[in-house]
């Protein structure tokens, strides 16, 4: 279940996307961290903005982080 990531290209406003390919649960998994709707028809890719993609990555990080504390502590 890995996440393939591609760059894409940038819009006229300078906002760079990239293309998120993988199994359907990470797709999932991803685009509802980063909050975003799946752009393409076919639930094996979407197209997601750097910005929404780095918040994604910090949550996901957090969680994993708090996760490892709670175990630590248990």
């Amino acid at each position: 279940t890995g996440l393939k990531l591609e760059h894409i290209k940038s819009d006229s406003m300078g906002h760079y996307y990239a293309k998120c390919e993988g199994s359907s649960s990470m797709i999932h998994y991803v685009s509802a961290l980063c909050q975003q709707d799946i752009l393409e028809g076919k639930h094996q890719s979407f197209y997601v903005s750097y910005e929404a993609l780095e918040k994604a990555v910090l949550i996901a990080a957090q969680r994993l982080v708090s996760n490892i504390m709670e175990a630590a502590t248990a």
